[in-house]
């Protein structure tokens, strides 16, 4: 009959260590759930802030033109880099689209 108590005790011990995990996951996942909040916060602005920087820039944008051919001022630059960026990254792609409908 002592061996009973022994596996009891044991089992005891075990269920209270995997309640323990369990709160530790619990608390881990709550954590993580609130900076993911805090990240798609951060990015709806970065978004925002770069849909706003494209449109600043496409409307500033211009070529002279010479002899060599069309020559792009800085703004016209910066569009096209800005816009190879958004072409390249899955996040920036979502920007696209969105420009694209607005």
């Amino acid at each position: 009959m002592s061996s009973y108590y022994i596996n009891r005790s044991h089992l005891l011990d075990s269920m209270d260590e995997i309640q323990g995990d369990l709160q530790a996951a619990q608390d881990a996942l709550g954590e993580a759930e609130a900076l993911i909040e805090d990240l798609e916060v951060h990015i709806d602005e970065s978004d925002a802030f770069l849909l706003a920087l494209r449109d600043y820039l496409d409307q500033r944008a211009d070529a002279d033109c010479d002899q060599d051919g069309y020559i792009p001022n800085e703004e016209m630059r910066m569009l096209g880099e800005l816009d190879a960026l958004l072409a390249q990254s899955p996040l920036m792609k979502r920007l696209a689209a969105a420009r694209k409908a607005a």
